[in-house]
């Protein structure tokens, strides 16, 4: 089964990346940026400072504006619809509905970072997956 086919846990993409032919690279970015997809040279850049989850999600996100044949900047409407669209991908929503089903609230910092950790994503990627169920 191919990287693009897995989901949730399960879901690499580094793996992906590579599988799509997609260079990746880290360079410092402004500080309002994790990362970037440069569609001219299918290279995917990414902050150095991020976190493991941070860079998941961000490399995920960045594979999926690859996947859609975007170059350049993007209005809020279209990056809404990739961070929809990466969620699905990186979030298994069964696994978050149990731990939710079992009182985990995600306004509280220490639930959120168990979530999180137990999802392979951060922190505010918890909160929009919540919003998705």
């Amino acid at each position: 089964m191919s990287a693009a086919q897995q989901r949730g846990h399960r879901y690499n993409p580094w793996l992906h990346a590579q599988e799509l032919g997609l260079a990746v690279t880290y360079r410092r970015l402004p500080d309002d940026m994790c990362g970037a997809y440069d569609h001219s040279a299918r290279t995917v850049i990414l902050d150095p400072e991020l976190t493991v989850a941070q860079e998941r999600v961000t490399l995920a996100h960045e594979i999926e504006h690859h996947r859609r044949g975007h170059a350049g900047p993007q209005s809020a409407q279209i990056e809404s619809g990739v961070d929809r669209a990466v969620l699905r991908r990186l979030v298994d929503f069964d696994v978050l509905a149990r731990f939710l089903d079992r009182g985990f609230v995600v306004d509280k910092p220490l639930h959120r970072d168990v979530l999180a950790h137990w999802l392979g994503v951060d922190g505010p990627s918890v909160c929009q997956a919540v919003d998705l169920l």
